[in-house]
């Protein structure tokens, strides 16, 4: 076993490492945040509401931008689909039905499939400043996550 550790100038490039090495098929309990200060402490539920917003941003941009998508591509191969088969009505129906539904299944989408699974991606929205993260990989696994966790620009990368 080896241990890829990997620091981050801030939280927000740690977290897209961490979803960069779920992604790629990284163990969510494989990951762990060594330092990242102020992700440890203790908090009031009002203090944390700063750092819950946060992530709730995060997750509603993602599942925002698949709505929209899946709403366009959804209502508009319905529309043509209706207007082949039932002309104009049939094309005005299938079009705004498959839009809305799209849309929500879109957002739905977007914003639950895009969640890293480890507990550190959400600790991060917690921390301020330079954040460390350690990797516990297998030995045949180190030269390809060292190649994954550069890609991030880490500000420091070593194994051990």
């Amino acid at each position: 076993m080896a241990e890829l550790i990997a620091t981050y100038r801030d939280p927000e490039a740690a977290r897209r490492a961490i979803t960069t090495l779920e992604r790629h098929g990284v163990d969510a309990a494989c990951i762990n945040l060594l330092e990242a200060p102020g992700a440890d402490v203790p908090k009031t539920d009002a203090a944390m509401r700063e750092p819950d917003m946060a992530m709730t941003g995060d997750i509603g941009r993602r599942g925002f931008v698949t709505a929209i998508v899946a709403a366009v591509v959804l209502g508009a191969v319905a529309a043509v689909i209706g207007y082949v088969v039932a002309q104009e009505t049939g094309a005005l129906l299938g079009g705004v039905g498959f839009f809305v539904a799209g849309g929500a299944l879109g957002f739905f989408y977007g914003g639950a499939s895009a969640l890293p699974v480890s507990e550190e991606w959400s600790d991060t929205f917690e921390s301020h400043g330079e954040t460390t993260l350690a990797v516990t990989v297998n030995d045949d696994e180190v030269v390809d996550l060292r190649d994954r966790l550069e890609a991030t620009n880490p500000s420091h990368l070593s194994v051990l």
